[in-house]
């Protein structure tokens, strides 16, 4: 999927929940970490859409029938998926600033930011 088409798949969703806070310059510079998470359904990030943290920071989110992710942000947290729903079993790494859909199904994902 190309980014111009995860940015048309979100852009529905951005507007049904409001403008997520989306990092600044200035948050960039006094390194403030921050991601927007989004997991998809189905691979390759296809299929229904949901964003994970809404805007939050760090924590555990739990999430049902994800198959792919995608994070983007300036100054991005360190993102992990889980197989357990309480952030602890098989553990995958997303890569950080990757603007590449990684396929891995999962059950919850774990920010730190």
């Amino acid at each position: 999927m190309h980014l111009t088409q995860i940015f048309a798949a979100i852009a529905p969703l951005a507007a049904a929940l409001g403008s997520p806070i989306a990092p600044t310059d200035a948050n960039a510079q006094n390194g403030t970490k921050y991601s927007d998470v989004f997991g998809y359904s189905g691979i390759e990030c296809s299929g229904r859409i949901e964003h994970i943290n809404n805007g939050g920071g760090s924590g555990c989110y739990r999430v049902k029938n994800k198959m792919s992710i995608i994070q983007f942000g300036v100054n991005p947290c360190w993102v992990s998926t889980w197989s357990g729903n309480n952030c602890r079993g098989s553990r995958y790494d997303v890569i950080p600033n990757s603007t590449h859909c990684l396929n891995v199904p999962y059950a919850s994902v774990l920010l730190e930011c």
